[in-house]
């Protein structure tokens, strides 16, 4: 090759090089901006708990229990079981090890919602088995459904529901 054709390859090499690193930093400061249009509603995303039974209780956000809920364990394909809280808003029903989605209807409440897998191997032996779930008040989403295994969370978001009032 000559030299000429080296030089003008060279070139080219380098202007591809600022040429990457310019639309690079361009694209860099684009998505940081976030999106265009603001998104009008909340996007929950639901983490799996692990548990090894399906027990717990449904509450209200300020922490009163709701007795009535129809609770549905569901697979993907079908209801596995379906069992009505008592006067203190508890709930426990029978599931065979797997991946479920724990559904709770209530009036007057947004629906509530949480994905679970049961397991009775020694991993979820030791883990915390009952559930706290905090329903919204009205029939519209406003926020998510709290779902924990936590006593601690669960009083965390009661105290922060109840310092907005």
């Amino acid at each position: 090759m000559n030299p000429a054709a080296r030089e003008i390859l060279g070139m080219a090499t380098q202007r591809g090089f600022w040429l990457r690193c310019f639309l690079g930093g361009v694209l860099f400061v684009l998505a940081g901006m976030g999106p265009a249009v603001p998104i009008p509603y909340a996007q929950c995303v639901y983490p799996v708990i692990r548990i090894s039974r399906v027990q717990g209780a449904v509450y209200d956000p300020s922490g009163v229990a709701i007795p009535n809920v129809k609770i549905e364990l569901k697979n993907p394909d079908k209801i596995v079981a379906t069992v009505t809280t008592n006067e203190h808003g508890e709930f426990s029903m029978a599931a065979a090890p797997g991946r479920y989605n724990l559904l709770a209807n209530a009036q007057a409440f947004a629906p509530g919602f949480a994905s679970i897998d049961v397991g009775n191997d020694l991993a979820t032996a030791f883990v915390a088995t009952r559930l706290y779930m905090i329903l919204n008040v009205g029939m519209t989403v406003e926020n998510c459904t709290l779902t924990t295994t936590s006593r601690r969370k669960f009083e965390k978001a009661v105290r922060e529901f109840t310092q907005k009032k």
